[in-house]
C-alpha cells in the first residue's frame, strides 16, 4: 500500500480503522517486499501489435518488456524496468498511443484464493482506496 499524507498519524489511524472494520490484517512495512518487483506500467487505450511494439522498443533502446491485456476492455499494458519507462513511453508514442505511466509493485508469485476470501479482500482494498491519503494498494491475488 502506498500512502501519501501530510499527517502520518491521521493516515495511520484511518488505515487501521478500515482494517479493523473489515476484519483484515496488514503485514509489517517491508516484510513482503521481496515477493514483488518494482515495474513501470504503461497503459494505453487500444490493442498493441506485439511485433510493432518490439520494433519500436528496440529502436527506442528498451531491452525488456512484457505486453499484457489491460483490465478494461480494449486496453493494453506494457511492463518494463523503471529505468526504461521513458524510452518505452517514446516507443508507444511513436506507434500513436498516449500511455499513462505508473510505477507499480507486481507480484512474483500470485496466489489463488477462495471466492469468499477474494471478495472479502477486495472489499477491504476498495475501502482502503477510498481513503484520501491512500495512493494505491497492491496485492498478490491471482483471481
Amino acid at each position: 500500500m502506498n500512502v501519501l499524507s501530510d499527517n502520518a498519524n491521521r493516515a495511520s489511524a484511518e488505515v487501521k480503522n478500515v482494517l479493523n472494520k473489515k476484519n483484515a490484517k496488514i503485514a509489517e512495512p517491508g516484510s513482503v517486499l521481496f515477493m514483488y518487483d518494482r515495474k513501470s506500467c504503461l497503459e494505453v487505450d487500444g490493442v498493441i501489435d506485439e511485433e510493432a511494439l518490439l520494433d519500436a522498443a528496440i529502436e527506442a533502446g528498451c531491452d525488456d518488456f512484457e505486453l499484457v491485456e489491460g483490465d478494461d476492455e480494449n486496453t493494453s499494458v506494457v511492463y518494463t524496468e523503471p529505468k526504461e519507462s521513458s524510452a518505452m513511453k517514446e516507443a508507444l508514442i511513436s506507434l500513436g498511443f498516449e500511455p499513462k505511466v505508473e510505477l507499480k509493485y507486481i507480484s512474483k508469485a500470485p496466489v489463488e484464493v477462495s471466492e469468499d476470501d477474494f471478495e472479502s479482500n477486495m472489499d477491504a482494498i476498495d475501502a482502503l482506496e477510498e481513503l484520501d491519503d491512500v495512493d494505491s494498494v497492491e496485492h498478490n491475488m491471482s483471481n
